[in-house]
Order: C-alpha cells, then structure tokens, then sequence
C-alpha cells in the first residue's frame, strides 16, 4: 500500500504546482510506482524484483492466488467484467480440509 500512497501524494503534488519541468519529473516517478505495482519492484537493492511480500506487484500476487485456490481469472468479453473461475481447492496437507 506504500506505493499506492506515495502515488496519491505525488499526483497532489503535481496538481499544485505550477512549473512544468518538476511536474514531468514526479509524473515519471509516478509511472515508475505504477510500473511497480503491476511487475513488482526491487525495494531492498538485492537484483530480484518481488523477491519478498513487500515487492510483489499485482502479476506476482495473482500467480500465487491462482497457486493457492487453483482459479483463472480473465476479463468477460461480452459484460466487461472480471470473472473468476475456480477449477479446484487446494487442500491442506495438515489437516486435509479445504483452504
């Protein structure tokens, strides 16, 4: 939620200021968190983008919910709507029941 937050800020800081060469710079930098929040990012300078919780973007999260409840998840070509298809439950392997 860090980058969500600091996307906020930036774009109200834009919207107050008035000089065209550092509302292109915080624009960019908005991208960039943006970017981040669909790949994932490299926060703690290691080389591995979404290497922990706390770098995963929405690609990585999505693999791993699809991993766990074992569903697809696509966009409705007729109503424009997200879908979620669950094709199985996972179970746990302590206890057998259903996740």
């Amino acid at each position: 939620m860090e980058r969500c937050d600091l996307i906020l800020a930036l774009g109200k800081e834009i919207l107050q200021n008035v000089k065209v060469r550092e509302a292109t710079s915080l624009t960019e930098e908005i991208m960039n968190l943006a970017r981040a929040n669909v790949e994932s990012a490299d926060t703690d300078g290691n080389g591995v983008p979404g290497s922990s919780p706390g770098e995963y973007g929405l690609k990585k999260l999505r693999s791993q919910l699809e991993q766990k409840i074992s569903c697809t998840i696509y966009m409705c070509n007729n109503c424009n709507k997200l879908q979620i298809v669950f094709v199985k439950l996972i179970r746990n392997n302590r206890d057998n029941s259903a996740i």
